[in-house]
């Protein structure tokens, strides 16, 4: 896991030392028990690391080391007794994450206080928008916010006319897509049927309705479709059609 840390800051880190049964924890090591190695992108540099027991001499040591420009580092301790190595990854940058946020919400702080104080401290961005002329009343000649609102009301009755337009435009083509489906038998009614004498239908009344819940339970009757249909057929002989009209008449 890499540690972020800030460039020009001394380094502080904690590692054990460990007994050649790595378990028991060695006590009493001092610094030239020690060989660190710092790297810095991939490259050794010469940065000066000290290593001393943690206070109360239990087997805990303290590495610090100050890195001296950005970049990804590695400090390397070899424990010379038993040949082991420590390591710790550290990414170091000029301003730290944690600070950047503090002071992120610091300044949201004060443009939450400068935007919603009132009344507006004189010349603060509030005072300046809304009361141009230094009054703090809203006044359409010389206030930019008021000014914005009057040209939307302006503009708002050729807004309405738009979405009336709209609107009937919508009705139209609702009223065409029910004509479409019902010619393809969506909430139709064929009925008053008539045969020639071969009992081929040589004209009826195809009626199409908006609803489903509209459509007449019995053919006949005096119920209105949406739009209604004449439907006319002639023949050259048994099942042979020499002439088939269907023709809006409502």
């Amino acid at each position: 896991m890499t540690r972020e840390v800030q460039t020009g800051s001394p380094v502080i880190d904690q590692f054990p030392a460990f007994e050649n049964d790595g378990v028991s924890k060695r006590s009493g090591l001092l610094p030239g028990d020690f060989s660190p190695v710092v790297y810095r992108d991939g490259a050794v540099v010469a940065l000066p690391v000290t290593i001393t027991p943690v206070v109360g001499d239990t087997g805990e040591y303290k590495s610090v080391f100050t890195p001296d420009a950005d970049g990804f580092y590695e400090l390397h301790v070899l424990v010379v007794f038993n040949g082991e190595i420590r390591f710790a990854r550290y990414e170091s940058v000029t301003e730290l994450t944690h600070d950047l946020a503090e002071n992120a919400r610091d300044q949201a702080n004060k443009i939450d206080l400068a935007a919603l104080s009132w009344p507006p401290a004189t010349n603060s961005l509030i005072d300046r928008v809304a009361n141009k002329d230094g009054t703090q009343t809203f006044d359409r000649s010389t206030d930019s916010l008021e000014a914005i609102r009057d040209y939307l009301n302006s503009q708002l009755p050729g807004i309405s006319g738009g979405i009336v337009n709209i609107n009937s435009g919508i009705a139209v083509m609702q009223a065409d897509l029910a004509r479409v489906l019902g010619l393809l038998h969506h909430n139709a009614l064929l009925d008053n049927q008539v045969y020639d004498g071969q009992g081929q239908l040589s004209s009826a009344r195809l009626r199409v309705f908006d609803s489903a819940a509209n459509v007449p339970l019995a053919p006949g009757g005096a119920e209105v479709g949406t739009q209604e249909y004449a439907i006319e057929a002639e023949y050259a002989g048994f099942g042979v059609v020499e002439k088939f009209t269907l023709k809006q008449v409502l």
